[in-house]
């Protein structure tokens, strides 16, 4: 008689219950039923956690989504780990692809994700995920992980605001695990209002410079503005060429925004040092 494998999906969420119901309704329809779903939650006020409560095990743990992740898998029961946030819809099959590749080896999997939404910048950000597609610096093994190589590798490090996944599957590939690729998809229904954006882009680039300083190289590939994956796939770019240059528009100006962020969280990091060293 075969083992039955169990898994936890992990969810970090705050002030996202409409477009949390799309993630937990698309688990509905999930063809692999043996799974159990976590959502922490960052403390919301617009009835996320409430929804939440009647619909998974919910905790209520803060202050980011990392350590929210990082929270959720101590609190796990099933052999693998999945890890989602609230504003994607996963394929029916994907649960069961995932599962099956573990079955045969796999400590983790890779989960392709495809741009969701409607408008002129969900468009543009559909032809850049579709450029990340199997993509060696810009795909990571995050979502879904045998519980005890997540364990074993130390799992989500909760002294990171940004590029924590990338982190994680740069861990995981040392320790030298098993990655595989599933072809279920994740829709990635990330906000696409140009100036909200910017302004993450640029909260994350002021928390981005440990991993610059750990991994200079894999980071300066996957950061940069015209990333390998642009080049790879230049005939995708040309065979949509207002998106591609409202894409070039958006991620150009992101890029500055997190440089800067970047660069004032260098600056704050350094003083620091100064007036710790001067203090002493």
């Amino acid at each position: 008689m075969s083992t039955v494998l169990s898994v936890s999906i992990i969810i970090p969420t705050r002030n996202c219950r409409e477009i949390l119901s799309r993630l937990l309704d698309s688990m509905d329809r999930q063809t692999f039923r043996d799974f159990e779903v976590i959502v922490v939650d960052n403390f919301s006020t617009d009835g996320t956690f409430e929804l939440a409560v009647k619909r998974a095990r919910a905790f209520q743990h803060g202050p980011e989504r990392h350590v929210q992740r990082a929270f959720g898998a101590s609190h796990a029961t099933g052999e693998y780990l999945m890890f989602f946030d609230a504003d994607m819809e996963l394929d029916a099959g994907l649960v069961a692809e995932c599962v099956e590749l573990g079955r045969s080896g796999m400590d983790a999997v890779i989960i392709p994700e495809r741009g969701g939404g409607t408008g002129f910048w969900a468009e543009c950000q559909k032809v850049e995920k579709e450029c990340y597609w199997n993509d060696p610096w810009m795909e990571a093994a995050n979502r879904f992980i045998r519980a005890k190589t997540y364990h074993q590798a130390g799992g989500y490090r909760t002294d990171l605001i940004a590029g924590e996944d990338f982190e994680l599957h740069d861990r995981l590939v040392k320790h030298g695990s098993k990655i595989g690729r599933c072809g279920s998809m994740i829709t990635h229904y990330e906000d696409t209002r140009f100036w909200r954006v910017v302004k993450k882009k640029f909260y994350y680039g002021g928390h981005m410079g440990q991993i610059f300083k750990e991994a200079p190289t894999a980071n300066t590939r996957r950061f940069t503005l015209i990333k390998p994956a642009y080049v790879r796939n230049w005939r995708l770019l040309a065979s949509h060429p207002a998106h591609a240059a409202g894409m070039i528009v958006m991620k150009g100006t992101q890029f500055l925004a997190g440089a800067l962020g970047l660069l004032l969280g260098v600056l704050r990091l350094n003083g620091g040092r100064v007036k710790k060293t001067g203090s002493s």
